[in-house]
């Protein structure tokens, strides 16, 4: 039996509450299932199931519960406070998962009261949305009052949303070539830092994932696909070290604070775009061999296209945060 404390309370109504606690390292769970918990009550655990409402690559553990004057859990869980220990059983199970849900292009998720909870961890979770067409959540309840997580929900829909809208412009700067010299140039670098420096490095790393996961599964949305070949052969031929590049660059990108000083947002965004290159060098030179002039047929002929990109968005950083306060 793990314990946890508790690091967030929030009271939706006077007959639903919420709470959020430090998960162990040695609990792990598949979205939409439920963990015994409870509090010591005379020298005895008192446990009740209860669905995880939070996902399972997150670093916490989120509860929603009624509140029952007297029932014998939660007339004592209701009065949580930030710092209480709860007790939590790192043993899940459930069958309210995706992945005991029939293939199917629609799929809809009906609660009623509480009984959202499972549901919020699996429409927090990307992989969902890979494997429906449409993700239908209803949510019924006696008062509007009771409409717990709504403004999550929007939020949900906002970031999938931008996440979608961010693989379909990696897609499109991948297609489009501008004349530049010494070679063309596409602006897939560009758009990689750029979801980073606005979107933070989780949602960065998400879009990345979705458009990666997208071309190995045989879409065309690499930058030499159909021509050059689709799918994981494509994604493991010369270019495969600059595209896992595009992980780390937006992760750094993401993680990195700007300010209104063109010149540190140039070093971070720079710092950050090296290491397409790198990786995508070394992954090179392990296909072809080392022999070969990796840094001229790899890095050279785009450093000023590069160039130019990095100091395009160092420029437009200052405005892009006053759009988003906006």
């Amino acid at each position: 039996m793990n314990t946890e404390t508790v690091t967030w309370v929030h009271h939706w109504t006077d007959k639903t509450f919420s709470f959020k606690t430090t998960r162990s390292k040695t609990l792990r769970f598949v979205n939409g299932e439920f963990a015994m918990i409870g509090l010591m009550v005379n020298d005895k655990p008192l446990l009740r199931a209860y669905s995880i409402a939070s996902t399972n690559f997150e670093d916490h553990l989120e509860f929603l519960s009624i509140k029952v004057p007297d029932g014998p859990l939660t007339s004592r869980l209701q009065h949580l406070k930030v710092g209480d220990e709860v007790l939590v059983n790192p043993k899940c199970t459930g069958t309210l998962t995706i992945d005991n849900v029939t293939q199917a292009d629609n799929l809809y998720l009906l609660s009623t009261g509480t009984g959202i909870a499972p549901f919020m961890s699996i429409i927090r979770d990307p992989s969902t949305y890979e494997k429906f067409k449409s993700v239908i959540l209803c949510h019924t309840t006696r008062t509007h009052e009771e409409h717990t997580y709504q403004e999550e929900i929007q939020k949900v829909i906002k970031y999938f949303s931008l996440i979608f809208i961010g693989s379909i412009l990696l897609t499109i700067s991948a297609k489009v070539k501008i004349p530049f010299y010494p070679v063309p140039m596409t602006m897939q670098t560009f758009v990689v830092l750029l979801l980073g420096v606005s979107l933070g490095w989780k949602l960065g790393l998400f879009t990345v994932s979705l458009y990666l996961i997208q071309g190995i599964a045989g879409l065309p949305v690499f930058a030499g696909t159909p021509e050059k070949g689709v799918g994981i052969i494509y994604f493991t031929g010369p270019t495969m070290g600059y595209l896992i590049g595009f992980l780390v660059a937006v992760y750094l990108a993401g993680i990195f604070k700007y300010t209104d000083n063109f010149f540190k947002n140039l070093i971070k965004l720079i710092f950050s775009v090296s290491f397409i290159y790198l990786l995508g060098m070394i992954w090179l030179g392990s296909l072809i061999g080392w022999d070969k002039p990796i840094f001229k047929l790899g890095a050279q002929p785009f450093l000023l296209a590069e160039l130019f990109k990095v100091v395009l968005l160092a420029l437009i950083i200052p405005a892009l945060f006053k759009f988003k306060k906006f």
